[in-house]
């Protein structure tokens, strides 16, 4: 058993990015490969048996499989589009709400009217661990 992917994580969305940017290889990746891709894109370094273990875990839900009988990987036909929409959806919803929130640039609630965006808005960010439930007036 492996843990969820959780794509809200500055730690697996880098993971994730890794291994979309490796998805053109037409022979596939290996372990070194990803490493050393990682440790470019991301200034963090991994060591073999977290490769491995990340490889795994990608692996067991269905995003790589192997190539051939060497110890290749690529995207599967159903991993594509599922890492490049958490990849794109990380990068262009979620940290620029996490981002404008941890600045106090937006007030996501007004006292005029009831915002269906605020509230879901707000409602990510009490998910993320960012803001507090309004207490009822």
């Amino acid at each position: 058993r492996y843990p969820a992917i959780r794509p809200e994580q500055l730690g697996q969305q880098a993971l994730l990015a890794t291994m979309f940017s490796l998805g053109h290889c037409a022979d596939g990746f290996s372990n070194r490969e990803f490493r050393r891709r990682h440790q470019d894109q991301h200034g963090v370094p991994l060591n073999s048996s977290q490769a491995s273990y990340r490889l795994r875990l990608f692996r067991s839900h269905g995003l790589i499989e192997p190539v051939g009988a060497r110890r290749r990987y690529q995207l599967t036909a159903a991993g594509r589009p599922i890492v490049a929409f958490l990849v794109k959806l990380y990068r262009h919803l979620v940290a620029p709400v996490v981002q404008a929130a941890t600045d106090g640039i937006h007030q996501f609630r007004t006292a005029i009217a009831s915002d269906p965006i605020a509230d879901a808005l707000h409602a990510l960010l009490i998910t993320l661990g960012i803001a507090q439930p309004l207490l009822a007036a």
